[in-house]
């Protein structure tokens, strides 16, 4: 069926973006930048395990339906889209729970607002394949630019992060945008 090559390479896609870099939060002290960076570490890779499982799951379930059966496969992309917003929800609210040392913070604050505009895209995606009544208007995921442009901006934070750790020598890939 179309919708299963196309849309789980786009899929794909749209996890590995939106988990470009993270960090966890609950701090009340700011911290330094060698501190702030360990935490987008740490949130990254836990981020990371935690969209591959999802990926892995969608795969492994698209395995066991027909391959024509277009209510069975929209129904496992709804349940992987409310897992992956509500994955990409948490990952953005540990980040802004971080206090970022000041000489960071409006890129912080632009890194959590891009975040939550990325949720909220996923979210209008999720909305997209749960009201589908066929392929064609499920095709509309293939067209629809606004989680594009969301993870682009988000992208472009985590490389304005990158560059501050870069500047500092301090030693981490936030593998923007892959």
């Amino acid at each position: 069926m179309a919708l299963k090559g196309t849309t789980l390479a786009a899929l794909a896609v749209l996890l590995a973006a939106a988990g470009a870099f993270g960090a966890c939060g609950g701090d009340s002290e700011a911290l330094t930048l060698e501190e702030y960076f360990e935490r987008l570490a740490e949130l990254d890779a836990e981020f990371e395990e935690n969209t591959d499982a999802l990926d892995a799951q969608l795969n492994e379930d698209f395995e066991s339906i027909e391959p024509d059966d277009f209510e069975a496969a929209s129904a496992l992309f709804v349940d992987f889209f409310d897992e992956a917003v509500a994955e990409v929800e948490r990952f953005v609210d540990e980040m802004d729970g971080l206090d970022p040392p000041a000489e960071i913070e409006d890129l912080h604050d632009a890194a959590v607002e891009a975040g939550r505009e990325v949720a909220n895209a996923l979210e209008g995606l999720t909305e997209t394949v749960r009201e589908a009544d066929s392929e064609e208007e499920f095709a509309a995921l293939e067209t629809d630019s606004s989680f594009e442009q969301a993870s682009a901006t988000f992208d472009e934070s985590c490389v304005d992060l990158q560059d501050v750790a870069d500047e500092n020598e301090i030693e981490i890939d936030l593998d923007c945008g892959n």
